[in-house]
């Protein structure tokens, strides 16, 4: 039987056979830095607001604090989102002719809440307690980074599973977990290993 390539053709053939291998290590290669970089799930990432919110303004020049407008952040499953009447203790009357403050005001005088968008998030199938978190001595930086030194809001941790099993890790072993100096502590009436799937998952 004829020999239907010569030998140049064929070593030229055994390169080609490479580059697909080559491509799927590549585009493995970038997935893998992708989802260490934290890029895969949303870190750095910012949600366009209706209204312009600087936390770090707020935060450093006017002296509030996080509670000051997450009302449950310290005792509610939930940090919640601010109301308008939050806003307008100040802002009813400062800086209200700005165009920057209109939606508020519109919202308000149209009976709705200005319709401020996540940043960070769990999935409805994870159960997350602010308040448990927060006597525990979880800050806000711990799940949201430094938010008072943010012009605007980004994730900043990925708030994966394997995030918060570290965490939770941590807190339970021996020399328990220190975030900014200070030590997470586990209640002494909790009794369930943290890395139980039902503590997290309904």
């Amino acid at each position: 039987m004829a020999q239907l390539f010569t030998a140049k053709e064929v070593r030229r053939l055994r390169r080609l056979a490479w580059l697909p291998l080559l491509l799927i290590g590549a585009v493995v290669v970038i997935l893998i830095v992708r989802s260490a970089t934290g890029a895969a799930h949303g870190v750095g990432s910012k949600a366009e607001q209706p209204i312009p919110f600087s936390h770090k303004q707020h935060i450093e020049e006017v002296g509030l604090t996080c509670e000051r407008c997450h009302a449950g952040a310290e005792t509610k499953a939930s940090a919640g989102i601010p109301a308008n009447a939050v806003c307008l203790e100040c802002h009813e009357g400062l800086f209200r002719g700005t165009p920057d403050l209109r939606p508020l005001h519109e919202a308000q005088a149209g009976d709705r809440q200005v319709a401020w968008k996540a940043v960070s998030f769990l999935p409805d199938h994870a159960r997350f307690h602010h308040g448990a978190h927060a006597r525990a001595g979880v800050t806000c930086a711990t799940c949201h980074g430094k938010v008072e030194e943010m012009e605007q809001v980004e994730k900043a941790k990925s708030l994966t599973m394997d995030f918060c099993v570290d965490c939770h890790r941590a807190a339970q072993s021996a020399d328990g977990k220190f975030v900014e100096g200070r030590r997470i502590a586990i209640h002494s009436d909790w009794r369930r290993d943290l890395t139980d799937c039902s503590v997290c998952h309904y």
